[in-house]
């Protein structure tokens, strides 16, 4: 929750009028529970969305999500019905192959050049099993913690919000 990633984007979006919700996943931090391998993480995520959605300031058809390495696997099983935007950072690959992903809004997968984690290259096949609907971007020289490139990340990930939520 407190990574420079997590931050910067959350900090972008604030200073692009979006609002934003930042959260630990069962297990870390003061959050009670184990990890859920990946499964209970969705549930966390699905909690937090119908949060957003409970509360009264918030436009029920403008609710995105990103999600950062781990958190964009996450955040890209959690994109379904009531998401109108998803943005997955550095997005590792799927463990046991891509699922079927219900994604019907704008996606966004971005991802550094020399991510040797996460790498851009794997990133043609998630596009093609999330549809016409994904824009791919590689930011050259970052790596999977994009050390240097924060802000230019986060611009990236505002610019797309910003498109898809206020226009």
């Amino acid at each position: 929750m407190s990574n420079s990633v997590v931050v910067a984007v959350c900090q972008a979006l604030t200073n692009a009028g979006i609002a934003s919700l930042r959260f630990n996943y069962r297990g870390v931090g003061r959050s009670e529970g184990k990890y859920g391998d990946g499964l209970g993480e969705r549930t966390d995520a699905a909690s937090a969305l119908a949060y957003l959605h409970r509360l009264a300031d918030v436009d029920q058809d403008k609710v995105g999500i990103v999600g950062y390495s781990f958190g964009a696997t996450v955040a890209l099983t959690a994109a379904d019905k009531g998401v109108a935007a998803v943005a997955a950072i550095s997005t590792p690959s799927f463990s046991q192959g891509i699922p079927a992903l219900a994604i019907r809004c704008p996606a966004l997968l971005i991802s550094g050049e020399q991510d040797e984690i996460a790498p851009s290259a794997s990133l043609t096949t998630l596009a093609h099993a999330i549809g016409p609907q994904c824009q791919v971007t590689v930011v050259p020289g970052a790596d999977h913690f994009w050390w240097g490139y924060e802000e230019e990340l986060a611009g990236l990930v505002a610019q797309f919000f910003r498109r898809c939520l206020m226009e």
